[in-house]
């Protein structure tokens, strides 16, 4: 199915993209809180800040 295929490429994208997918397809909408999470995300993925991802949950 169609649905699927979406998600296992999503699972192959870097994790802040992976998050912002799950919340798009399972809300169509993003909060605030949501947006400042996955841009947390990006920054840790793109050495711009320090953190560890995998306190955050993607899916």
């Amino acid at each position: 199915m169609i649905t699927e295929d979406i998600l296992e490429w999503v699972a192959t994208l870097p994790k802040w993209q992976q998050k912002l997918s799950y919340v798009l397809v399972e809300k169509k909408k993003v909060t605030e809180e949501e947006l400042e999470e996955i841009y947390e995300i990006f920054k840790v993925e793109m050495s711009l800040a320090e953190g560890d991802i995998s306190n955050y949950d993607i899916a």
